[in-house]
């Protein structure tokens, strides 16, 4: 599953309810590459949607440019997410990196992890009082 797949699919505006639970159906299904092999009886027992509603939808999708999709190896169909944007591929214009730690294009660097301070021990500290004598009534 492709998380990058996942977050694109929910924040296109599709504006059909059935065409948008397929995209998402195939998005949760895609690689790393943003693509995916479901059939359609696969997005239509997911979506609980008719077989000829998946297919519509389908048909939409790919008249809209959102996914292709082609044959792959015997009947299946390889469906690819058009437009998805893998956070590697994200801008650093702000001079933060999508990776661990920080970019230094901006004069910043990554802050070092410190711990906590120790925690004195307690009982173990010299005692510092000064005697008196005892006040005679």
């Amino acid at each position: 599953m492709s998380l990058d797949a996942s977050i694109w699919a929910w924040n296109q505006r599709v504006k059909r309810s059935a065409a948008k639970l397929v995209l998402l159906s195939i998005a949760d299904r895609a690689g790393e590459n943003h693509t995916a092999f479901p059939s359609i009886s696969r997005i239509a027992y997911d979506t609980e949607l008719d077989r000829k509603t998946v297919m519509s939808c389908i048909a939409y999708l790919i008249e809209k440019g959102m996914i292709s999709a082609e044959k792959a190896h015997g009947t299946s169909t390889k469906y690819r997410l058009i437009g998805v944007v893998g956070r590697d591929e994200t801008s650093t214009k702000n001079g933060t990196s999508t990776k661990i730690g920080t970019s230094t294009k901006n004069g910043t660097e990554p802050v070092p992890k410190l711990g906590r301070p120790p925690v004195p021990k307690l009982g173990h500290e010299p005692i510092s009082r000064t005697y008196q004598e005892p006040v005679k009534c």
